[in-house]
């Protein structure tokens, strides 16, 4: 009996561990990044507006209680430190933290916790705001304590269950559109290498043909111009901005396909997909080149 109990236990345990490493490997998955981008005062416009109207119809934490003919308004300033949030954690943040805006190295799991982080300072936020509401303007550390942790525990498994819908979502997405992509080479585009293609940085003007360019990589204020010239290799650092040589290559098979990176789709061998976007294999390199979602229509045009 005893024998038996133990297989049962090393079974089920067995078990439990199985899925505790399917659920770790899956919070490695890439997830896009964050990162500034026109459509974050949508999000957090319409976050505000979320919270200011969950707390309008149901007024928790005895905002029920409240008697002020300014009362709609008075609650409708948790929205506005909702939208106030939001904006910091898409726009501001990334801007002084680069891994906010990584996609190498952004995945589902940071995701939830960045996501469980800027519900934490909305709770915080709103807490302190909170007494301002009522008579006598005070905040007790219990009160502190309960409203945070309610926010938060009320907010971190629909924040994980969003996550995971969004990445399956996206993962469908971009693998789908990915394998109906036919890389093909343009022998008309080709006839173009003939010619050679002068890159204008801010010390020196650089020339190479436009067959021999690979892809342009951002490195703060320089760039990394990777380029393939008699089979070979090579990988030069200039000073300059991808936005300046952006305007300096007048290619249209040359093109910004990420926030730190163009790319001469005419050395493209084969796209694949996966939630953050397009990756694009060139072919006389082993670096995989990043395509974000925004500049994932541009690609699917060039290829069609």
């Amino acid at each position: 009996f005893c024998f038996r109990k133990a297989l049962v236990l090393l079974r089920k345990e067995g078990l439990n561990f199985y899925f505790a490493a399917i659920m770790l490997e899956f919070l490695k998955k890439p997830y896009p990044a964050h990162g500034p981008n026109p459509q974050n005062i949508y999000i957090a416009l319409a976050t505000g507006i979320f919270v200011a109207g969950f707390l309008l119809i149901f007024q928790p934490f005895q905002l029920d209680d409240l008697r002020s003919p300014y009362k709609p308004f008075l609650i409708a300033g948790f929205g506005v430190i909702g939208f106030v949030v939001v904006i910091f954690y898409n726009d501001v943040l990334p801007r002084f933290l680069p891994f906010l805006s990584d996609d190498k190295t952004w995945t589902v799991g940071r995701e939830i916790i960045y996501l469980n982080a800027l519900i934490l300072t909305i709770a915080i936020c709103n807490t302190f705001y909170n007494p301002f509401l009522s008579e006598n303007n005070t905040l007790s550390f219990g009160t502190f304590l309960f409203m945070t942790l309610n926010t938060v525990l009320v907010g971190i498994v629909p924040t994980a269950f969003f996550v995971v819908l969004d990445y399956n979502r996206l993962l469908k997405r971009y693998v789908t559109e990915s394998e109906s992509l036919q890389v093909k080479e343009s022998p008309k585009e080709k006839e173009v290498a003939l010619s050679p293609l002068n890159i204008n940085t801010e010390s020196e003007v650089i020339q190479l043909f436009p067959d021999q360019l690979l892809y342009v990589e951002s490195v703060g204020n320089y760039v990394n111009i990777v380029s393939c010239q008699e089979e070979k290799l090579e990988k030069k650092l200039h000073r300059s901005t991808l936005k300046h040589l952006e305007s300096s290559i007048p290619m249209p098979h040359i093109i910004r396909c990420h926030r730190s990176y163009l790319v001469n789709l005419q050395q493209v061998q084969s796209v694949t997909g996966n939630a953050q976007g397009f990756k694009l294999l060139l072919s006389t390199c082993e670096e995989v080149i990043p395509v974000s979602r925004k500049y994932v229509p541009i690609v699917k045009a060039y290829f069609a």
